[in-house]
């Protein structure tokens, strides 16, 4: 049990607010030989499952400032995937199969990092493994060609290599000796081959910055954000944070956060002020606010959307958030949970009944650059991302509203995962968030700047900020055929099982 305690401690300081990265390579060490001492099933489920427990209840303790009831039954959920994981750990290593483990538990962690991510409905893929590397661009960078799955891959095998090291220390069985160098000598070829690569392209020269963003980031309290007396003020804050920004200079985008506009942008007359606010500076404005339709049907339905207002163009562009918040944005299963009456119940909590967008959005700068918005936690979904830059997206837009989280860790996770998907397909991420962190990050991951006060403060201030991006040189492999890792690793663990139970192995 202590040594279990000691796992989750450590892969706790791994992330934000503490954010020791160089823990992430062994914090799993204590756990594995826990499950080495209790080979069970059973045992090692229960470890595990513990383990996750411990490290969602507190990397995720900001989910209580939305919801206690959500942030207690999200915990014990999701840490059902360490549990698998611990059932894996154990019916490899209790068939001797220490080397293929070598292998195969650094697969099935992917693919459990995947399905936890990518799921329908479930999906929360916060806190990789991955993440806590966000800090070491070095080893994050490999991103570029296996994505954020491919990274949690190797730090889990650094973990079992690292347990396997010190068992063979203390047990000296040849066996363990030879699988302990042969992770070694994979370690060094894969740290090796991106050191490599990052010294060759670090004096690749980035082409001549192309595109000049503005960033705002308003500040605006949860408790007012929907308050209809607060409405015209929340707007003359973006209208004035808007004229400051670009006072005495002038570019090509200025980004609001999600839900900047107090109201149904295409039915609110107050839109008219932003309308006016864009032809005064003559700079298109990207801003969040919820959509309106009525149906023929005569049915209503609501979007969570992203504006682009552009005077030159006969109406706005817009882009509906695809990846809804489940039991916040609306009710999955409504049927299902309307049985029960459990439907009006949610609604009565302040749940949102939104619709879902259908398809990705890649909008266009006046023939000079080409981009897509992320609304939200969309940045915690890789195929989102992956799908907006194949479609011609030449730089990515994160649009949040973290006010909801208090001065909490989460809004530095949430940064994390825009970092992944910057370097994952090479192009430039900036992130425009009500209460913060508002940023510019590079291809390569680099936070290269973000909206602070005098003090260093990141979050809870009001500000903007200008800066050039560049677009990207290359294609990442991670594009080309790097996303694919997830399932390739399932196919290589679902053969181990064969393997295995075909007595094929030694």
């Amino acid at each position: 049990m202590l040594l279990t305690l000691i796992s989750a401690c450590l892969l706790i300081l791994c992330f934000p607010k503490f954010s020791f990265w160089p823990i992430a390579w062994f914090s799993f060490v204590p756990i594995f030989f826990s499950v080495r001492k209790t080979p069970r099933l059973s045992a090692a489920f229960f470890h595990f499952y513990l383990f996750g427990v411990l490290f969602f209840f507190v990397t995720w303790e900001w989910l209580r400032h939305v919801s206690y009831f959500g942030w207690l039954a999200l915990v014990p959920l999701y840490a059902l995937y360490f549990g698998a994981f611990g059932i894996l750990t154990a019916w490899f290593w209790n068939r001797g199969r220490f080397f293929l483990s070598l292998f195969a538990l650094p697969s099935a962690w992917a693919v459990l990092e995947w399905i936890r991510t990518e799921i329908p409905v479930w999906g929360f893929g916060w806190n990789l493994l991955a993440y806590s590397q966000s800090p070491n661009l070095n080893i994050a960078g490999i991103a570029r060609f296996v994505g954020a799955y491919g990274v949690s891959w190797l730090l889990m095998f650094a973990n079992l290599t690292v347990f396997f090291l010190i068992d063979f220390w203390r047990t000296r069985k040849k066996s363990e000796a030879l699988d302990a160098v042969l992770a070694l000598t994979i370690l060094a070829l894969i740290f090796g081959g991106n050191f490599f690569y990052q010294k060759n392209n670090s004096k690749i020269l980035e082409p001549i910055s192309a595109v000049r963003i503005a960033l705002i980031q308003s500040n605006i309290p949860q408790e007012h954000k929907w308050d209809p007396r607060s409405k015209s003020a929340i707007i003359e804050t973006h209208e004035q944070l808007s004229r400051l920004v670009t006072f005495g200079d002038r570019p090509d985008l200025i980004i609001w956060p999600e839900a900047a506009f107090p109201g149904y942008f295409n039915k609110d007359p107050e839109r008219a002020r932003v309308l006016a606010l864009e032809r005064e500076l003559k700079i298109p404005i990207l801003l969040g606010s919820p959509h309106f339709e009525s149906l023929e049907s005569s049915r209503e339905i609501s979007y969570n959307s992203a504006y682009l207002v552009d005077h030159r163009f006969a109406k706005e562009g817009r882009y509906d958030k695809i990846r809804l918040v489940s039991f916040g944005e609306y009710v999955p299963w409504r049927r299902f949970f309307n049985l029960f009456g459990l439907e009006r119940f949610a609604y009565s909590l302040g749940v949102s009944d939104f619709e879902a967008g259908k398809e990705e959005k890649v909008f266009s700068l006046e023939g000079k650059s080409q981009f897509s918005v992320l609304i939200c936690f969309e940045d915690t979904f890789p195929f989102l991302a992956r799908r907006s830059v194949e479609q011609g997206a030449q730089f990515l837009v994160v649009i949040t509203n973290d006010a909801w989280f208090s001065k909490s860790a989460a809004a530095y996770q949430h940064l994390q995962a825009s970092i992944f998907r910057a370097i994952e397909n090479g192009v430039p991420l900036v992130r425009s968030a009500n209460t913060g962190v508002s940023a510019f990050i590079d291809r390569y991951g680099k936070v290269l700047d973000r909206v602070k006060d005098q003090e260093g403060h990141d979050t809870f201030i009001m500000g903007g900020l200008v800066r050039s991006i560049s677009p990207p040189s290359e294609k990442t492999f991670y594009r080309t055929a790097g996303y694919q890792l997830p399932i390739y690793c399932l196919v290589f663990v679902l053969l181990s099982f064969i393997l295995i139970i075909g007595g094929k192995t030694k």
